[in-house]
């Protein structure tokens, strides 16, 4: 008989306490997780051939993304980037890129260490295309 009072005073205490517990609490939305194939076959690609390495896929969105887009590298108060084939340079005052001032990059007068920077500025441009 002991048993039966001491389950019925559990049974209701834990019911008054999830009651209790489930009136104060905040609703939170669930996670919804939504699996692309694209991420699917990156992460099956990672999975079993990880040291094997693989071009860089351009996708729709990526090939959309570039072509509403500019790519922009700013060094040493300078703006670069690269339109129709051709690396581009402007002047940057104040953290705006000053559009008067931009031209294209003569490479033909240029010597080897600026060349060798043009080509750093180039590959950074190019990542991730």
């Amino acid at each position: 008989m002991e048993y039966l009072f001491g389950a019925i005073v559990t049974a209701s205490t834990m019911f008054f306490t999830y009651r209790w517990l489930q009136k104060n609490s905040v609703r939170v939305k669930p996670i919804k997780v939504l699996a692309t194939q694209s991420r699917t076959n990156e992460l099956i690609k990672e999975m079993f051939m990880p040291n094997e390495s693989f071009p860089v896929a351009t996708s729709q969105a990526m090939k959309y993304f570039d072509s509403i887009n500019l790519r922009i590298l700013i060094l040493e108060e300078q703006a670069y980037w690269i339109k129709n084939n051709s690396v581009f340079v402007a002047e940057v005052i104040n953290g705006e890129i000053e559009k008067d001032t931009a031209k294209e990059v003569d490479t033909m007068a240029m010597d080897k260490v600026q060349l060798n920077k043009l080509m750093f500025i180039v590959e950074k441009l190019k990542e991730g295309l």
